[in-house]
């Protein structure tokens, strides 16, 4: 009975050693980036929300094992199919003996933010297998088997972790007979975190679920594990931060005051968003002969509009009212000009030595000759 008990301490002292340190591992930062390329965005009344969801371009199994004694460990039947990853996972151990391996299934994706703020990350990880466990109790030897399924999600900028949480899902510890046989599991877990990203900035989101399996041998006794991960992977990432108003329109031509100006002008002008590409920006066009000129044209999309063919020698207004995808909108000054004369086209005007005030000697000249 003493030697039972001792071997019971054993056993519990090898177990606790053999536990992984998640959060001191080395990560490859720069390597398995897959560019940002969302599927979808959805906006809430202030705020952009982008949505990423399978199946992924980059999809990578990182797999590590520890033997010692008379023991081994091996993997197989890894699938990369964008999404889940396949893995069997086995591991035995006989007499003075341990054999532990473990593999992660990571994803990782690139995003730009388009301004310096706060962005809000929201992910969804789902994992599902089965753990199997066949341990022994004889006499003067015993074996144990553990398993653990864990996910992680982190942030980074090539070079520093931003932020980064490690979940341990789930664990099992089997010791001698007592708990040999089949342990099925599946979850879904979500994860928020935050952080302050600067504008044009590459960063990347990584994550990834891990799946280990060990068994310790003691004395004449042996034991063996499996775990066969089904499926593991990211199935939503969401990231998400408060808009900005557009910026104020930037009247181009006609100039402000300009006079002479063709009877069929074009309306130019330029603007942006703090947002970038991830805002939509439609214009209220207003024109008119009003000081205060009245809507033109809704919802246009563009920077220049022909607004027809105008009167001559009259002065018009107008201004640009820009709208964001969120509603948000900013309203230009308001700009005059006075269109031309009609009579001789202003490109020949240009082109004489001399201006002409009266036209009607010049075809009293005319009518000398011909």
């Amino acid at each position: 009975m003493r030697k039972q008990i001792l071997i019971f301490c054993i056993l519990g002292i090898l177990l606790i050693l053999n536990t992984i340190s998640y959060s001191t591992e080395g990560l490859k930062l720069n390597e398995h980036i897959e560019k940002e390329n969302s599927i979808f965005k959805t906006n809430t009344p202030s705020k952009h929300v982008i949505v990423f969801e399978p199946p992924w371009n980059i999809y990578e199994t990182v797999e590590e094992k520890d033997i010692d004694g008379w023991a081994d460990a091996w993997s197989e039947g890894t699938e990369i199919d964008g999404h889940s990853g396949k893995t069997n996972l086995f591991t035995n151990a006989q007499g003075l003996g341990f054999s532990k391996i473990y593999v992660k299934l990571r994803h990782q994706k690139s995003f730009y933010p388009p301004k310096n703020t706060d962005y809000s990350f929201k992910f969804k990880f789902y994992q599902k297998g089965m753990m199997q466990f066949n341990t022994m109790w004889i006499g003067v030897g015993a074996s144990a088997a553990y398993g653990e399924v864990g996910f992680k999600f982190y942030l980074h900028d090539g070079e520093d972790i931003i932020f980064e949480k490690y979940m341990q899902l789930k664990e099992h510890y089997v010791i001698g007979g007592a708990g040999n046989g089949d342990y099925p599991y599946s979850f879904t877990k979500e994860y928020s975190d935050s952080a302050n990203l600067k504008a044009g900035k590459a960063y990347y989101i990584a994550s990834y679920g891990k799946a280990k399996v060990g068994v310790d041998g003691i004395a004449f006794a042996q034991g063996s594990a499996k775990h066969y991960v089904e499926k593991a992977g990211l199935q939503r990432l969401e990231i998400e931060w408060a808009n900005s108003p557009p910026n104020v329109p930037q009247l181009i031509s006609p100039s402000n005051g300009a006079a002479g100006v063709s009877r069929r002008p074009t309306l130019q002008w330029s603007c942006d968003d703090p947002d970038g590409k991830y805002d939509n920006l439609e214009y209220d066009i207003y024109f008119g002969e009003s000081v205060s000129p009245p809507l033109k044209k809704s919802g246009y999309n563009g920077n220049s509009y022909m607004p027809g063919t105008l009167s001559e020698e009259k002065k018009y207004y107008w201004k640009i009212v820009v709208k964001d995808s969120l509603g948000e909108t900013k309203t230009s000054d308001t700009w005059s000009f006075t269109t031309e004369k009609e009579g001789v086209n202003r490109n020949f005007k240009k082109a004489l030595p001399f201006q002409f005030t009266d036209f009607s000697a010049f075809k009293n000249i005319l009518e000398l000759f011909f």
